[in-house]
């Protein structure tokens, strides 16, 4: 596998911060990259952890609200950290 990619998907609808907790033990058991998304409100939230493992942070709906965060975020962190997904909705279908 090249990369693990775990997606909380009522997090942000739940007003909840990404489970930092849950993150962390399967960062220290994986041995390749870990993507997250869902609870990042703000560019703080990506990356509390000063020297995590393994970790990159992806956000759907701020990054539609505010396309600056995606640009903010990179320079924090570095483009290769930062992740944006898309949903498209289309004929009442959902695609990625």
């Amino acid at each position: 596998m090249d990369e693990l990619i775990f997606l909380d998907i009522t997090a942000t609808l739940e007003h909840r911060p990404p489970s930092y907790k849950v993150l962390s033990e399967i960062a220290s058991e994986c041995f390749m990259p870990v993507t997250y998304g869902g609870g990042v409100q703000d560019v703080e939230t990506i990356l509390p952890d000063p020297q995590p493992r393994h970790r990159k942070g992806g956000n759907q709906q701020l990054s539609v609200e505010n396309p600056d965060f995606v640009r903010i975020a990179s320079e924090k962190f570095g483009s290769s950290t930062i992740v944006v997904s898309i949903d498209v909705r289309k004929k009442n279908f959902w695609r990625l």
